[in-house]
């Protein structure tokens, strides 16, 4: 039996016209922190992060996705994003979750090689030696002073997102390919998504 979409809302608010984006993100701490910062009474996130069993493949983010679809009474305004990482992936593994997510109307939200590459353009260009995970939280420490992905200082991205908007998109050259170029991230198309629902 389909569970109403309402149950996700704020009963408190005045939500029923409220856009829901469903966010399946392969990590278990920094999306869910991130996307914190957009909730509203005109957008409500959420995002299903990877748990403690650790299934970060794509196919499982993607089937977590479904899973969610089926389970909740998803509206035609509603929208869903696989949030995924290409750092150390093997093409076929992504080639299936991409053609999966296609087929299901699902954006796909890549980032080369993760996603604290779209945390880092908040503050800065991104670095062609960041061709690691590793090696772009590294520049966050240095950046930031210090970085932990488990606890988010929201207050160090909230009021430079329009920066990070305008590095992600110089570095997407192109838009065609599956995967941007190392370093890169289509995470700025979910939340110039986000602020358009916000400001309308």
């Amino acid at each position: 039996m389909l569970i109403s979409r309402q149950r996700l809302l704020d009963r408190t608010l005045q939500v029923r016209d409220a856009t829901l984006i469903v966010i399946a993100a392969e990590n278990e701490f920094a999306e869910k922190q991130y996307f914190a910062l957009f909730e509203s009474s005109r957008v409500k996130i959420e995002v299903l992060a990877t748990g403690p069993d650790g299934k970060s493949a794509p196919a499982h983010v993607m089937e977590r996705l479904v899973e969610f679809r089926e389970r909740y009474a998803i509206g035609p305004s509603d929208e869903l994003v696989l949030m995924i990482d290409y750092d150390n992936r093997r093409w076929e593994e992504l080639k299936t979750a991409f053609r999966d997510a296609r087929n299901q109307g699902v954006f796909i939200a890549v980032s080369n090689p993760s996603f604290e590459v779209w945390l880092l353009l908040h503050h800065t260009e991104a670095d062609p030696a960041n061709d690691t995970s590793d090696k772009v939280e590294a520049h966050l420490r240095t950046v930031l002073g210090s970085f932990n992905k488990k606890r988010l200082v929201l207050d160090d991205y909230r009021d430079r997102i329009p920066e990070a908007i305008a590095r992600a998109k110089a570095l997407d050259t192109n838009a065609a390919k599956d995967v941007p170029d190392c370093p890169g991230t289509r995470v700025y198309v979910v939340v110039e998504r986000i602020l358009s629902l916000l400001n309308p």
